[in-house]
């Protein structure tokens, strides 16, 4: 039986935070938010001088979190590092050097060669020639207290990031330069 894994949500982690919220301030309430029909999605308030005033929506929390994940990327891309807090590591671009004993096939460059060239469909493959390519990287943090199984947790940036990131370095083809190197690990009978 393969193990159940948990993908936490915006909306889950807007509850967790809600929950959070409202134990540390007795002040605060809750109620149902009628903007939003989904079902659970609540509103935190506090009554000053017999109004509600809004403390947190669900649209605002997810607006907080597309704010951090834009400077996140926005960092990642330009060669800095983004620190995720709270004992986790950081994310950051890494510039890996090729192996050229294991050559890669170039997808997009290959199909277009036989789009132009249907005669050689089969036969004809495209390969990378480049020293080095650019990838995203979560650096987990060695002294990782209160955060258990850190090794089992993976880190995949979505699909706009990647082609976003993709994109960059294709544009700016010195900003890799600014990335973690990591050279090929040669072995002593290598020449």
């Amino acid at each position: 039986m393969a193990p159940e894994y948990k993908i936490n949500t915006a909306f889950d982690m807007y509850m967790w935070y809600v929950k959070k919220l409202c134990a540390s301030d007795e002040t605060l309430k809750t109620e149902s938010d009628q903007l939003l029909k989904r079902k659970g999605i609540v509103v935190v308030y506090r009554m000053l001088k017999g109004k509600k005033q809004i403390y947190i929506t669900y649209t605002m929390f997810k607006n907080i979190l597309e704010h951090n994940n834009t400077l996140a990327r926005e960092a990642v891309i330009e060669g800095q590092i983004y620190n995720l807090g709270q004992s986790l590591g950081h994310l950051r671009a890494r510039r890996i050097e090729r192996d050229f004993s294991k050559p890669t096939v170039n997808v997009v460059a290959t199909m277009n060669y036989w789009r132009d060239h249907p005669e050689k469909r089969p036969q004809v493959k495209i390969y990378f020639l480049d020293d080095d390519y650019v990838r995203i990287a979560w650096h987990k943090s060695s002294s990782s207290t209160g955060v258990r199984n850190l090794t089992v947790y993976d880190f995949k940036p979505c699909k706009d990031f990647r082609v976003e990131f993709g994109q960059s370095s294709i544009k700016r083809p010195l900003l890799k330069f600014k990335y973690l190197y990591f050279p090929l690990l040669h072995t002593k009978n290598d020449n």
